[in-house]
């Protein structure tokens, strides 16, 4: 199965926004 390029550029700004999103989550209870 070959892999668009649109997906290699949809990849990692997902895990980026969802990486953001859990360390907000993390400061906020540790505060």
């Amino acid at each position: 199965m070959q892999m668009s390029p649109r997906m290699y550029a949809t990849i990692p700004s997902a895990t980026i926004v969802l990486f953001s999103k859990l360390g907000f989550q993390i400061k906020c209870s540790f505060k």
